[in-house]
C-alpha cells in the first residue's frame, strides 16, 4: 500500500513538473504578453533607443479631451489591420545551425546595385508662417487650420518633425521637416523596403535562412521570434513577416545583420536621406523628410512589380496601427515605432480617393510620458482636415 501510494505521488509531482515547464519560454524565462514593439532591455554597446517601455500608459483624468479621445482610440479594434496568428503567416522552418542555407554570421558585403522606383521631388517653398510651410502649391489651408497647428504644435515642447505629401500633385506640407527625431521601429519600414530589394536583384531569397543568436534576443520586446530556442533558423520570408506585421525586434536584428546595416544607409542616402542607423546601433535617427522618402519610394515600388505590392500588402496589415487609430476614417499602410526618446508612425493614407505620404515624428522625455502619443494623435487629426481641405481644392481646381 505504502508503495502504491509513494508511486501515485511521484506520478503526480511529474505531471506538476509538466505543466510548469510548459510556462516558460525556450530562453528559461516566465513568458509575458508584453505589447510594448520596442521594449527592450538597454545593454551595453546598444543604442539608447532601446529603452524599455510599457505602451499599455493609461491617461490621468486631468488631462485634456484629447487624451479622453486617445483613451478611446486605443479599446478600438483594429480589424483592418490586425492578423489571426503567426501560424497564418509564414511557414515556420527550423533547421540545425550547421546547413548550408543558413546565413554567415558576419555582415556580408551585398551589392549596392537596385532601382528607385519613385521620381524626384524637388520642394519649392510657396508658403510660410510660424514654421509651418506649404511646397509645390497655390493651395492655402485655411487661416483656422493654420491656428490649430500652431497652437497644437506649440503646446508641445519636445522636438517634432511633420511632413504631408499629396502622391499625384507633390503637394507638401511640413513642420521642422528636417529635424531628425529617433527612429524606433518606425525604421523598419524602410528597411523591409531595403530587404525586398536584396530579394529583386538576386542577392538573397525568400528562402534564405538566418539563424536565431543570443545577440538577437531583446527582452521585453513583442514578437515571436524570441519565443524559440536560440539556433533555430528562419527562412527571410517569415523574418519579414514577423517584423513588419507584428514588430518583432528580433526579426529587424537578424535582417539588419543579414543585408547590412551599411548597405541599408546607401539605399537612404540614394533617395536624399544622411546616414539612418549610426556605426554600432541598432536603431537610428531619422528626420520626416527622409522617413516621406523613403514611403514616397514603397509607394511606387508597389505600383511598378508583384514584389513591391506584396511588399506593401504587409503594410496594410501591420499591427499598431496609429496613424489608422487617430483618423479610422481613412485607410494606411504603415510602420509605426516607440522608445523612450519617440513616438512615430508613418505610410500612405488612402484619404477620398487621394493618396498622401503622412509622417508623424514626435520626440519622447521617457517612457513613462504619454504626451508624444498625445501629441501623434492630435497633429495627425489636423492632418486629416488639411487632406479634406486639400482635397476639396483639387475639385475646385479641376485637378
Amino acid at each position: 500500500m505504502i508503495y502504491k501510494r509513494t508511486l501515485c505521488f511521484l506520478l503526480i509531482l511529474a505531471m506538476m513538473l509538466s505543466v510548469a515547464c510548459t510556462k516558460t519560454d525556450d530562453n528559461g524565462g516566465t513568458s509575458s504578453n508584453i505589447d510594448d514593439e520596442d521594449s527592450i532591455t538597454v545593454e551595453s554597446g546598444t543604442s539608447s533607443d532601446e529603452t524599455s517601455e510599457d505602451m499599455s500608459m493609461s491617461m490621468e483624468s486631468s488631462e485634456d479631451e484629447l487624451s479622453a479621445e486617445l483613451s478611446a482610440e486605443e479599446s478600438m479594434e483594429e480589424s483592418s489591420y490586425s492578423f489571426e496568428s503567426s501560424e497564418e503567416i509564414s511557414e515556420e522552418v527550423s533547421k540545425e545551425i550547421s546547413s548550408d542555407d543558413v546565413s554567415q554570421d558576419s555582415e556580408p558585403n551585398l551589392e549596392d546595385s537596385f532601382v528607385i522606383y519613385a521620381p524626384d521631388i524637388e520642394y519649392g517653398l510657396e508658403w510660410e508662417s510660424d514654421g509651418l510651410e506649404l511646397y509645390n502649391t497655390e493651395f492655402r489651408m485655411s487661416e483656422a487650420l493654420a491656428e490649430k497647428f500652431k497652437n497644437q504644435i506649440n503646446s508641445f515642447a519636445n522636438a517634432q518633425s511633420i511632413m504631408l505629401i499629396e502622391l499625384d500633385t507633390n503637394m507638401a506640407f511640413a513642420y521642422s521637416k528636417d529635424t531628425k527625431i529617433a527612429t524606433a521601429s518606425s525604421i523598419k519600414g524602410p528597411v523591409g523596403l531595403y530587404v525586398n530589394k536584396c530579394i529583386d536583384a538576386g542577392l538573397i531569397t525568400w528562402d534564405t535562412y538566418k539563424t536565431y543568436q543570443p545577440r538577437h534576443f531583446q527582452e521585453h520586446s513583442t514578437g515571436q521570434v524570441q519565443n524559440f530556442s536560440y539556433g533555430t533558423a528562419f527562412s527571410v520570408e517569415t523574418l519579414m513577416d514577423y517584423m513588419i506585421r507584428i514588430s518583432d525586434n528580433q526579426a529587424y536584428l537578424m535582417l539588419k545583420e543579414l543585408v547590412g546595416a551599411k548597405n541599408f544607409n546607401y539605399m537612404m542616402e540614394t533617395l536624399g536621406c544622411s546616414q539612418i542607423i549610426p556605426d554600432g546601433s541598432n536603431w537610428g535617427y531619422i528626420t520626416a523628410e527622409e522617413m516621406a522618402s523613403a514611403w514616397r519610394e514603397i509607394y511606387y515600388y508597389s505600383l511598378t512589380c508583384e514584389s513591391g505590392a506584396g511588399l506593401f500588402d504587409r503594410y496594410m496589415h501591420a499591427a499598431y496601427n496609429y496613424i489608422w487609430r487617430s483618423i479610422p476614417q481613412y485607410e494606411a499602410a504603415h510602420k509605426s515605432g516607440w522608445s523612450g526618446k519617440a513616438f512615430n508612425d508613418a505610410g500612405v493614407v488612402f484619404a477620398d480617393g487621394h493618396e498622401y505620404v503622412l509622417v508623424v515624428l514626435c520626440g519622447r522625455s521617457g517612457v513613462d510620458d504619454p504626451r508624444s502619443q498625445i501629441q501623434f494623435t492630435a497633429i495627425t487629426k489636423l492632418l486629416a482636415e488639411l487632406m479634406v481641405e486639400h482635397n476639396a481644392y483639387k475639385v475646385e481646381m479641376g485637378l
